[in-house]
C-alpha cells in the first residue's frame, strides 16, 4: 500500500546521503560470498542512527544492517537491540505466512487448482538463503481466471474471510486481486488472477508464470514458484510500481539484482525473448536502470533498444527509489512512465491509459460512495 507522508517523519528534509552509502555497504556485506565477506561495513561519515533505522526500515532492509555495536557507524551502538528485534519479528512473522502458505497449497493441490507463490519468504529462500530477509505480510498466490471463484472458497473454508474494504471491488475487478485475512492466526492471503498494477502495461499473458512454475520443498511442503526468469520480470514490475507510487523500495532493487545473480547462462539468453512475448521487455529495462544506478559495479545486460528513462543521472534515480521523500526530484509524470513502458506500441499505450483513466475515476466513486454513507451514518 502507498506511503503516507507522517511515515517520512524522521527522514523528512534529509537526503540520508551518509546513511544510504552505509546501508548500500551491509547490502554488499550480505550478499557476498563467506570467503569474501569484508569484517563490516564502511562508513563514508557522520551517520544519524535515527535517519539509519528509519532508512533501513522504510526500504525493508533493517536485517542487513550488522547486529554488532563495533559494526555499526560511530554513535549508532545503541541501534543493536532495535535490529535485534527487528530480525526476531522477521522471522516469527515469516514462519507464520509460510505455515499458512503450506496449508494452503495443500488444500488447493487437493482440489486440482493449479497456483504458484508469488515473492515472500519462499522467494527469499531462493535468493538468499533465509526465510526472514526481510518482513513478508502477506501470502502471494496465482491462480488461473478461470479458479479464482473456486480458490477463494477454498481459502474460506480454511478459515479465512474476504476483506470487504471500501475499494474490494476495484481491486477485484482491475486488479484482478481478492484479500483474505484470518482472525485468529493473524495471517493473510493475497489471491491473484492476473498480476496489473496501476500504471504498469499487464502482461501478455499471465497464464506463463503458471505453466512455467517449477516444485520447491521447503519445511516439508512442496511449493510452486516462479522460474528464474519470471521471478526476474515480478521483481521489475515491483520496482516500477514503487517509481509510479513514489515508495521507498531499495529491498526490490536488491531482489532484482539477486534474481539476475541466479540467472543461468541459458536463462540470460532467453530473458530478452521471454520479456518480448509477454511485452515486458521496457518493464525490465526501466527497472534494470534502478539496479546500475544502486549497484554500479554489476554488469548490466545488453539491451539492443532505446535507453529506459533517459536523462536521468543514476545519483537522481538512487534517490527516486530509495529516499523518495527528498524534494525537487524529477519525478515523471505517469503518462510519460507508461509511454516509455509501452515502448513504441501506440496502441497499446493508448489502450493502457484508457485503463488506467478508468481505474481511478472508479476507485474514486467507491471511495466516494463511502464517505457518503458514513456522513449518512
Amino acid at each position: 500500500m502507498p506511503f503516507a507522508p507522517h511515515q517520512f517523519t524522521h527522514v523528512a528534509g534529509h537526503g540520508c546521503v551518509n546513511e544510504l552509502n552505509f546501508l548500500l555497504s551491509a547490502v554488499e556485506t550480505s550478499l557476498a560470498p563467506p570467503s569474501a565477506k569484508p569484517a563490516s561495513p564502511g562508513a563514508t561519515g557522520p551517520v544519524d542512527p535515527l535517519r539509519l533505522i528509519e532508512l533501513a526500515r522504510l526500504n525493508k532492509l533493517i536485517n542487513v544492517l550488522p547486529d554488532k555495536a563495533e559494526a555499526l557507524p560511530e554513535g549508532c551502538g545503541g541501534l543493536v537491540a532495535q535490529i535485534g528485534q527487528a530480525r526476531l519479528l522477521s522471522a516469527m512473522m515469516n514462519q507464520r505466512g509460510l505455515e499458512a502458505a503450506a496449508g494452503i497449497t495443500r488444500l488447493l493441490t487437493a482440489q486440482g487448482i493449479d497456483h504458484v507463490h508469488l515473492k515472500g519468504p519462499l522467494q527469499q529462500v531462493e535468493l538468499y538463503g533465509s526465510y526472514h530477509q526481510k518482513p513478508s505480510a502477506d501470502t502471494d498466490l496465482l491462480v488461473r481466471p478461470a479458479d479464482r471463484l473456486e480458490a477463494g472458497r477454498v481459502i474460506q473454508d480454511e478459515g479465512y474471510r474476504a476483506k470487504d474494504s471500501q475499494i474490494a471491488l476495484w481491486w477485484r475487478l482491475y486488479l484482478h486481486e481478492r484479500h483474505f485475512d484470518h482472525p485468529e492466526r493473524g495471517t493473510m492471503i493475497d489471491l491473484h488472477h492476473g498480476l496489473h498494477q496501476p500504471g504498469v502495461p499487464r502482461p501478455r499473458n499471465t497464464e506463463s508464470f503458471l505453466d512455467t512454475a517449477r516444485d520447491m520443498t521447503f519445511q516439508g511442503t512442496t511449493f510452486r514458484i516462479p522460474d528464474a526468469r519470471h521471478r526476474v520480470l515480478l521483481a521489475s514490475i515491483s520496482i516500477v510500481k514503487a517509481i509510479i507510487g513514489r515508495e521507498p523500495a531499495l529491498s526490490a532493487v536488491v531482489d532484482l539484482r539477486a534474481a539476475h545473480d541466479k540467472l543461468t547462462p541459458e536463462d540470460r539468453r532467453s530473458m530478452m525473448p521471454l520479456a518480448r512475448a509477454l511485452r515486458l521487455e521496457r518493464v525490465w529495462m526501466f527497472a534494470m536502470r534502478f539496479v546500475e544506478a544502486v549497484f554500479p559495479a554489476v554488469p548490466m545486460p545488453d539491451f539492443d533498444d532505446t535507453p529506459a528513462l533517459p536523462g536521468l543521472e543514476a545519483d537522481t534515480l538512487r534517490a527516486m527509489i530509495a529516499t523518495p521523500w527528498v524534494e525537487d526530484l524529477p519525478w515523471l509524470r505517469r503518462h510519460l512512465i507508461l509511454s516509455d513502458l509501452c515502448g513504441k506500441d501506440r496502441l497499446r499505450y493508448m489502450h493502457e491509459s484508457a485503463q488506467s483513466v478508468l481505474s481511478g475515476l472508479f476507485r474514486k466513486s467507491l471511495e466516494m460512495r463511502a464517505s457518503l454513507k458514513g456522513k449518512a451514518e
